[in-house]
């Protein structure tokens, strides 16, 4: 019972690394046989995507096909940026940042227990992963609003 309080932040997170994979996959036209052995089954959103994964074409109908989840209205928000830039990184930060948000709002909502360890945990990872890409960044010479573009608002 008490880890049943994580299970929207936990559902977010294996939606998050399977969005990202049918992105990059939609993006490079591999076939959903091919990819189905990388995604991990346990979160909410697989079923919208995998049934329409092979009959379209772009990004977009990907994310038409999860309208009532989480990452919808922010994808969709993005969507114009990414097409106009071309850029996955675009959409998977959005991804990674709606999920850092479920994650919160996990937290908020079941402040006794697991779920505020769970969502300061993953702050903190994600924190981790914004100094090292700042650090990498920097030394390749890229401009600081650039960097600021590509971390993660936590």
């Amino acid at each position: 019972p008490e880890l049943m309080v994580l299970r929207p932040f936990l559902a977010a997170r294996l939606d998050g690394i399977n969005l990202k994979i049918l992105f990059r996959a939609k993006r490079d036209l591999v076939p959903l046989s091919e990819i189905m052995p990388h995604l991990i089954l346990g979160g909410e959103i697989l079923d919208g995507p995998l049934k329409i994964f092979d009959e379209v074409d772009e990004i977009g109908a990907l994310i038409a096909s999860i309208e009532w989840s989480p990452f919808y209205h922010p994808l969709t928000d993005a969507f114009p940026e990414y097409e106009k830039t071309g850029s996955l990184a675009i959409l998977e930060k959005v991804v990674d940042e709606t999920v850092l948000k479920v994650g919160r709002d996990t937290a908020i909502k079941f402040p006794y227990g697991i779920a505020p360890v769970a969502g300061y945990l993953a702050l903190r990872e994600t924190e981790l992963r914004n100094i090292r890409a700042i650090a990498r960044l920097k030394e390749v010479g890229m401009p600081p609003d650039k960097i600021r573009e590509l971390v993660l608002v936590v």
